[in-house]
């Protein structure tokens, strides 16, 4: 099992099988003897702890070698330099030939004995008995150390008739011919080389050292062919630059030392947004045709506010890879110039003060793998939210790319131009006084700003292909994946209908999985196999998604992944075609219509969706290799799901001394992943303290939280009820005789914040302000015996656009009065021009909301 698993690449089960193997039977060989191969924590043991244990391994294991390798150890501990040499000695007679034992110990009578000519010995009378590399490459270190270049390339070079197929044994005789400026005679090796693999960058790179010492036009074609396959390799880069005689072409694309163009641009923009103006914005990039590229941006900031030298005087540029700063200073009124500290592209801007410019410069390389190694796509601002002198994007990419663009948000279209093989694209806005400044509900900057869109990808039907075949090899059904299936539906499934085969799967996830936020567990695109989820129980999105979906195949049920980008980020943040999404979900076809299902939740209800995905982009990925359909970015909007629906039936009970409210509330839809997660937890405490915590956020009166009962939870959660009992800590006020009252709302479909401000600039998203679909609360008022409801409000029934609400009053005795309220929000984005009637209808529904109702 642990070899199946170690070519599964699946340590953490190996180390579950070593320790489980300990606990069944601590007496048994294997997890003994395997914990001889962790020095590490044999070093970590006390002297009475290795004894133990190495006797232990002795008792454990009736083998001579071992009992000799368990003193061998002990000696070494002790540092016992005599018994040590005989344990050696003894060790060496035992190996009875085996390369693997002789390699382990023959270096040691070098390394702790310092004979070096008995190692040498050792392993070249085993070289002549058998052939092995390990014992090749032991040998020619030691040559090699003693500067024996003649046997070095010898034993080097003497199987060659038998590996000259393997480019690893090549290039150990290449390097050392390297080594000893040998170059010409290693062009052999390295031909051979490139026979085997043509398409190796490594050995193509190493003609190129070797042709350099001998023709330099042909060191550049090697050269150049190297890179066509590593585009990233930015040393290799500047040597064909240097051999070329080819000046840098972004220099000539930005304002390099631009202290006169801070000079001159300094204290001329009158406004200020947020606490600086933008003197300089300036993004370029080089592509190259062998695919990746080089960035270089330069950004000249000037300080206007307390709150611009608390935004920058710790900024991080959030690079990594291949990068270097080249300016990061601040410019003072007075022209001196102080640098950041800095630690890889953290900044720290000491003495910062408004009127100081801050002067960045920086670049750095970027290259792919895989399909879309050559492929290029990006977004980049143009303009602000900050007034700006100049605004420029710029691409330099080869004649044969075929760069895609598109302006959003804006129309600025780019000047294109030749310079020399390549074209340059230039967007440019000049002396731009920013956008509004920003406001609570707004939509994301990439629904607002102009952005200018790129990609070199010619559709997205390639990405959904590309991350098909991806996806399509890991989606294995081995004996762990049947074996969950076959628990999931020990009956068969085909008695089952659609519907409920896809839920059992759902909540079989949702029940038994966590999702791990843990990023070295992640492998980028590639989800982990179904079985390795089903093993761990742990998973992100695409490892949950994949495992849905290969389960309801299984079930057949018509199901395919679907890459998304959440609607966080706008309705605007992908355009062309690129790899840029951050989520990934699943789509299952039931009774002929799609259901898209999130799983990453595990107290999410089957079929609720949170507000994330609403107007989300998406892109579906098609499993079946003989799919022809053509696939295309979407919005994942007018979605079957369940609805988010909050009904309250509250019962107040008033009388001189108090008033008591009974809450029996339901709610359904994604809302339920709340209460689901309060009610899971098993500390009654726990759950009161989250019930009055949800209270506090929807009650604007003092209370009690006096219990919490009656709790339900039908249907996998898709049905959760709870009653809760509450005192108001408040006193009837009276006007007169009349006793007046205001009903507590526990439901705020409306509040005065989304309505704070006199006009707005920006939409509102409402997705980040609401959560349900549907609010009904009814109240059930009672009074004391002997009095009667005297002021009873008019019924109120508002609208505004696909919102609605109502409250309405009916008397059902004299002490006894009913309010309904309904409400049915709308997600859509309400538009900067509609705001002041949406104004007004809210505040007509706060109004209604806190009418006053009277009794005698």
């Amino acid at each position: 099992m642990i070899t199946v698993y170690s070519l599964e690449k699946d340590y953490m089960t190996i180390k579950e099988i070593n320790k489980n193997m300990e606990l069944d039977d601590e007496t048994y060989y294997l997890p003994v003897l395997l914990k001889v191969m962790v020095f590490d924590e044999l070093t970590r043991m006390s002297i009475k702890e290795l004894e133990d244990y190495l006797e232990k391994l002795k008792s454990t294991i009736d083998l001579e070698i071992m009992h000799e390798t368990a003193d061998f150890i002990y000696n070494a501990r002790q540092e016992d330099q005599a018994k040590l040499k005989k344990n050696l000695d003894k060790l060496m007679t035992m190996t009875d030939g085996n390369t693997k034992l002789i390699l382990r110990y023959a270096p040691l009578y070098e390394s702790l004995f310092e004979e070096e000519n008995k190692t040498v010995s050792i392993l070249e009378d085993l070289e002549k008995k058998k052939f092995d590399l390990s014992i090749v490459r032991k040998l020619v270190s030691y040559y090699d150390k003693r500067n024996q270049k003649s046997k070095v390339l010898d034993m080097l070079s003497n199987e060659i008739e038998y590996l000259g197929t393997d480019n690893y044994y090549l290039r150990s005789i290449i390097n050392k011919l390297h080594q000893y400026k040998r170059y010409e005679e290693s062009l052999k090796y390295i031909d051979q080389g490139l026979s085997n693999f043509p398409d190796s960058f490594v050995f193509q790179e190493l003609k190129g050292d070797a042709l350099l010492q001998i023709d330099k036009k042909k060191a550049i074609t090697a050269y150049e062919s190297s890179l066509s396959h590593n585009s990233n390799d930015k040393s290799l880069r500047k040597k064909l630059k240097d051999l070329n005689n080819e000046n840098n072409v972004l220099k000539d694309l930005v304002t390099e030392d631009a202290y006169s163009l801070i000079n001159e641009r300094r204290g001329k923009i009158v406004t200020n947004n947020y606490g600086f103006n933008i003197l300089n914005d300036n993004s370029t990039v080089e592509l190259y045709s062998e695919g990746g590229g080089n960035y270089r941006s330069v950004f000249i900031y000037e300080i206007t506010s307390d709150s611009g030298v608390e935004r920058f005087k710790e900024y991080d540029l959030g690079l990594s890879g291949n990068y270097n700063v080249n300016k990061s200073e601040i410019v003072k009124q007075d022209k001196s110039i102080i640098p950041a500290d800095k630690s890889g592209s953290s900044l720290v801007f000491n003495g910062l003060a408004i009127g100081d410019v801050i002067y960045l410069d920086y670049e750095y390389s970027f290259s792919k793998s895989g399909r879309f190694y050559k492929t290029y796509s990006d977004r980049f601002m143009l303009g602000s939210f900050h007034p700006t002198s100049s605004s420029a994007v710029k691409i330099i990419a080869p004649k044969e790319h075929n760069l895609n663009y598109k302006s959003v948000n804006g129309n600025t279209q780019p000047k294109i131009t030749t310079k020399g093989d390549s074209k340059l694209y230039e967007w440019t806005i000049l002396n731009n006084p920013g956008l509004p400044q920003g406001e609570d509900y707004m939509p994301s900057d990439s629904d607002v700003a102009e952005y200018i869109h790129l990609s070199t990808i010619d559709s997205w039907n390639e990405i959904s292909i590309w991350y098909s075949d991806l996806v399509r090899s890991v989606m294995e059904v081995n004996a762990t994946v049947q074996d969950t299936f076959d628990k999931l539906f020990p009956d068969g499934y085909k008695h089952l209908s659609e519907d409920q085969r896809a839920k059992i799967i759902y909540n079989y996830i949702r029940n038994n999985f966590t999702y791990s936020y843990v990023s070295f567990r992640q492998s980028g695109f590639v989800p982990q196999k179904p079985s390795k989820t089903i093993k761990t129980n742990l998973g992100d999105c695409k490892d949950f998604s994949t495992l849905y979906v290969t389960l309801a195949k299984k079930a057949e049920l018509e199901a395919n992944l679907v890459l998304v980008l959440t609607s966080d980020y706008g309705r605007n943040s992908l355009v062309l075609p690129s790899t840029d999404f951050n989520h990934c979900i699943a789509k299952v076809k039931i009774d002929g219509k799609d259901q898209f299902l999130e799983l990453t939740d595990k107290y999410l209800p089957y079929k609720s969706l949170p507000t994330s995905l609403r107007g989300a982009t998406a892109l579906e990925i098609p499993l079946n290799r003989n799919d022809t359909k053509s696939y295309d970015l979407f919005k994942l909007e007018n979605l079957s799901r369940e609805q988010a629906v909050s009904k309250n039936v509250v019962t107040l009970d008033i009388n001189k001394d108090q008033i008591g409210m009974m809450v029996d509330s339901e709610f359904r839809g994604h809302i339920n992943s709340y209460y689901s997660s309060v009610f899971s937890e098993p500390n009654g405490d726990v759950i009161k303290k989250a019930i009055y915590d949800d209270y506090t956020s929807r009650l604007s009166d003092d209370f009690t939280l006096n219990n919490v009962s009656n709790i339900e939870r039908k249907d996998d959660d898709m049905l959760i009820k709870y009653t809760a009992d509450i005192t108001l800590n408040k006193k009837i006020n009276k006007i007169g005789s009349t006793s007046i009252l205001q009903l507590p709302m526990v439901s705020n479909p409306y509040t005065k914040g989304i309505v704070s401000l006199e006009k707005r600039a920006h939409d509102i998203d409402y997705t980040l302000y609401e959560t349900t679909d549907v609010y009904q609360v009814v109240y059930i008022v009672n009074i004391e015996e002997g009095q009667s409801f005297t002021e009873i409000p008019e019924n109120v029934t508002l609208t505004f656009k696909d919102h609605s609400y109502s409250i309405s009053y009916s008397k059902l005795k004299a002490n006894q009065l009913k309010v309904e309220l309904n409400s049915t929000p709308s997600m859509r984005r309400i538009k900067a021009s509609d705001y002041l009637e949406f104004k007004t209808y809210v505040k007509n529904v706060l109004d209604a909301q806190e009418a006053f109702i009277g009794y005698k």
